[in-house]
């Protein structure tokens, strides 16, 4: 239903769902009455983002406590770009604010330096899994380090081979 006075409301729109302005709307109430003194509980909408041309819009969804006011939770740009926690994601996923997850995350082509400690080293998982495996050169009887001085002397090698310090 188009209008006031229902569950699911079109806004910034004509009767005829037409967007009106840079934004349309639907809204979401949890009652039959959705007049101007009961707040919106979830919604979803689209906002211009260009105005010559070939006009692009976002897709956002906002959501309220009741009795508080509308949040805009999550967007996906005209680009294609998912933002959660932000209007302006600059990456196909952006996260603003702590990520749980379960089960396992696959991260192609990514770069990590896993350490071990000096009784267990690094798991074998991890090691079959790598592409390069790297032992620090020790001289005597000792063939470990702990693990923060390991850390340090890697990552120091890194620091000078990449040149940082002269960024």
């Amino acid at each position: 239903t188009v209008g006031s006075g229902s569950v699911l409301q079109i806004s910034d729109a004509q009767a005829s769902g037409e967007a009106v302005g840079n934004k349309a709307e639907i809204n979401f109430y949890t009652n039959k009455d959705s007049l101007a003194t009961n707040l919106v509980h979830a919604g979803i909408g689209i906002d211009k983002i260009s105005t010559g041309g070939y006009e692009t819009a976002d897709l956002y969804f906002h959501v309220s406590p009741i009795g508080g006011t509308a949040t805009e939770r999550m967007r996906i740009s005209s680009s294609g770009n998912v933002g959660i926690g932000t209007s302006t994601p600059p990456e196909p996923l952006t996260v603003e604010g702590n990520i749980s997850a379960s089960g396992n995350l696959y991260l192609e082509d990514s770069k990590y330096l896993y350490f071990g400690n000096e009784v267990d080293g690094v798991r074998d998982e991890f090691i079959k899994a790598s592409k390069h495996v790297l032992e620090i050169p020790q001289a005597g009887t000792k063939h470990s380090l702990n693990v923060s001085v390991a850390a340090g002397v890697v990552l120091w090698d890194f620091y000078k081979k990449c040149d940082l310090h002269n960024a």
